[in-house]
């Protein structure tokens, strides 16, 4: 009867410790609860109590989360731990669907951080060069700055105020290489091109094949044909510019002839008025002459009638 009395008092002390254990953690909890609440509605109201400025107070990181209340970005994947749990990533791993691409990459490059496979092609999202499957596979502009690639370094050219890297692997139409566009920068600034490109892993651009217009099949870039066809125009205004000047010489010379021919007209009437003032003077030469001969005949006519009308 006794063992039965202190068995049953061993185990009555056993279930109230039990009991006074699961009190104690409850209300443990319990205040750790609140005290967290607390903590959140503070920074809330007041801005005050994260300390790293994640948007989660310091009482919830260490209570709750097991994120680091000193460092806004605990996994260092580039994006703060409050955003993280707001879109569903893990602040504790900085590639939370394992795919090759950290949560960062994945937002800059616009793909889910969640989908291994985010346009579904069978290419992880970290191995695929057009992870979200959106990127323009052709841009045509001018290319404004070149770098080529060498000694096993990437390049890249300016299109669109975009960089686009060149490898030794991209592609060249319209000229033979690299070099050769390099070229045809320094002689004409600037070059039109047609770029297909593929998205790189981070979101970038990669060019696979540069092609620099011939639209005219004259073997060389439309640029410098169209440049070499405005310094033919140019020669051409030039020579038009000429022209006038000898067309306004021939105009002088030819109002000189036209002076020429005046004076040639003055000079043929003042030669017709001499000859007709000749004509004149001879004419009345000629009257006096016809006057001086009848006079004479006269004289004649009256010395024969003398001499008749002498003695017979």
């Amino acid at each position: 009867m006794r063992r039965y009395i202190y068995g049953a008092g061993f185990v009555s002390l056993a279930a109230l410790v039990l009991i006074a254990g699961w009190w104690a953690g409850d209300v443990d909890a319990r205040v750790q609860k609140d005290r967290c609440e607390r903590a959140d509605a503070r920074l809330a109201e007041t801005g005050r109590g994260d300390r790293d400025h994640d948007g989660i107070s310091d009482c919830r990181e260490r209570r709750t989360y097991g994120t680091d209340h000193k460092d806004w970005d605990t996994d260092d994947d580039g994006i703060a731990d409050g955003r993280e749990l707001a879109e569903g990533t893990d602040p504790l791993l900085a590639d939370t669907d394992s795919d090759g691409l950290d949560d960062g990459a994945e937002a800059r490059a616009g793909t889910n951080p969640l989908e291994m496979d985010t346009d579904a092609d069978g290419d992880m999202d970290g191995d695929d060069r057009d992870p979200a499957g959106d990127l323009d596979d052709q841009i045509e502009s001018r290319i404004t700055a070149l770098v080529c690639p060498e000694g096993g370094v990437d390049g890249e050219l300016t299109i669109l105020a975009l960089p686009v890297v060149l490898t030794p692997e991209t592609e060249y139409e319209g000229v033979g290489s690299c070099a050769d566009l390099a070229a045809l920068m320094e002689l004409n600034g600037s070059v039109h091109a047609e770029v297909r490109v593929d998205g790189d892993a981070v979101g970038g651009l990669l060019a696979r094949e540069v092609e620099v217009d011939d639209e005219d099949d004259d073997g060389s870039p439309d640029d410098e044909s169209s440049e070499d066809g405005d310094s033919e125009d140019g020669e051409s205004e030039d020579g038009e510019s000429g022209d006038p000047e000898s067309d306004d010489s021939a105009s002088d010379d030819s109002g000189d002839g036209e002076g020429g021919d005046d004076e040639s007209d003055v000079g043929s009437d003042d030669g017709e008025d001499t000859e007709s003032g000749n004509d004149d003077e001879d004419s009345e030469s000629g009257d006096e002459a016809s006057e001086e001969g009848s006079d004479d005949d006269g004289d004649s006519e009256s010395d024969a009638e003398v001499s008749g009308s002498g003695p017979a």
